[in-house]
């Protein structure tokens, strides 16, 4: 016995093979009802209606795996567990420019992240503040407001976002927080201002430590207006905002502070893959045999090629075989690995104690030979039907493996 798909499984009805409602043949009928009861060990009769629902339920169906600073895809099984999600998370440096002992830049890891998972529409409505901006042009400052509203929503550094709808009566312009990484308090944050007119849309890209958006509507429109904000590069078709399941995830107790590591919450696994240490008692030695002052420590890491390194003190230029390597460079502070020494040059130093005190307590991240696991507690997290915007609020990206909707396979198959 064989299922007959000439007719499409659809959420409020099953059309025939020439597009039309119409009666369901019984002998469709009596074969659908055969699979279902056969499935789940029931005697009954399935109603048409509910087949799309129903099959839904019977996994297997086909996945598919997609991957970004947003994990976004079109096609999710409706209230399906996914079958993988992998947050990757890197360390963030603070600051800008080359390291050195007068430039220092601080290393963070993280404890957690929340993992959020939403539809479409990101823009919320109704709106949960009112904020207004002062100031003109692109530096701006968040303030008090009674005739302004706002919507506070989180974004993703990296992702580029569509704002569409239409806000007549409203000024010709939204405004976006940049970075800061918790929630805006008035007289706190500056802003990066993005015109926008009704009835059109508009296109950014979230800048590095871009966690939130504030999106400036005045006359307090009602949801009529269709304001749509969306992961992607065009405004699509309004749906109606709906709140993000938002998942914390924690390894404080298990981990501590990690610097890069891998976490699936659906199986619970961290896995930890890089660490960070203080250097902070080296013994350096000084080489005589190359022009510029370069010197060099053994120190137990291992760093392999095909990974980063950083430090908050130094800059990090790669895998070096000695330091004949640094000959090619022109920058102060420099370092590499070979092996299990560090080499460092220094052109501002010509003596080993006085380079030692400039150097005490510095941080190095480096990968570990053999990751750490780690097993957390394990979550369920649902698809919804359609379209999925997945992602963590820390630094990295994720990567889902979901169950795809019946609808959607057959509507690729009558294509």
């Amino acid at each position: 016995m064989g299922v007959k798909f000439g007719f499409k499984l659809n959420n409020s009805m099953v059309v025939g093979p020439d597009g039309g409602g119409g009666d369901v043949p019984s002998e469709l009928k009596n074969e659908m009802n055969e699979v279902f009861n056969r499935k789940f060990g029931t005697s009954q009769i399935y109603d048409p209606d509910t087949w799309a629902d129903t099959v839904n339920i019977m996994t297997p169906l086909p996945t598919k795996t997609t991957t970004g600073s947003v994990a976004t895809f079109t096609d999710g099984a409706d209230s399906l567990p996914m079958k993988s999600v992998v947050c990757s998370i890197s360390a963030v440096q603070s600051g800008s420019g080359d390291p050195s002992p007068s430039n220092v830049r601080s290393i963070s890891g993280f404890t957690g992240l929340n993992l959020y998972r939403q539809g479409k529409n990101l823009y919320k409505y109704p709106y949960d503040s009112m904020l207004n901006l002062s100031g003109s042009g692109q530096n701006r400052t968040v303030v008090n407001s009674t005739i302004t509203r706002s919507s506070i929503i989180p974004i993703k550094s990296g992702t580029t976002y569509t704002l569409s709808g239409n806000r007549t009566g409203a000024s010709d312009s939204f405004g976006r927080l940049a970075t800061f990484t918790e929630l805006p308090a008035v007289d706190s944050v500056s802003v990066r201002f993005l015109s926008y007119s009704n009835n059109s849309s508009a296109t950014f890209t979230a800048q590095d430590n871009e966690h939130y958006a504030l999106v400036l509507v005045s006359n307090a429109p009602d949801e009529d207006c269709h304001m749509q904000l969306e992961v992607g590069s065009s405004a699509t078709s309004y749906v109606a905002y709906s709140a993000p399941t938002i998942i914390p995830i924690t390894w404080q107790t298990e981990a501590g502070t990690v610097y890069g590591c891998f976490v699936n919450p659906i199986t619970g696994l961290l896995t930890v893959t890089h660490v960070k240490t203080t250097v902070n008692d080296l013994t350096i030695n000084r080489s005589t045999i190359y022009t510029n002052p370069v010197f060099y420590a053994h120190i137990s890491i291992h760093l392999p090629e095909s990974t980063f390194g950083m430090a908050d003190k130094l800059k990090y230029i790669g895998i070096k075989s000695d330091g004949q390597a640094f000959s090619e460079d022109s920058v102060d502070y420099d370092f590499a690995f070979n092996g299990k020494r560090i080499y460092i040059r220094a052109d501002s130093y010509s003596d080993v104690p006085s380079l030692k005190q400039a150097l005490g307590n510095t941080e190095i991240v480096y990968e570990l030979a053999t990751p750490q696991t780690f097993q957390l507690t394990a979550e369920q997290v649902n698809s919804l039907l359609g379209v999925n915007n997945v992602w963590h609020d820390a630094n990295g990206d994720t990567t889902v493996t979901y169950y795809v909707d019946i609808n959607a396979i057959m509507s690729q198959l009558e294509a």
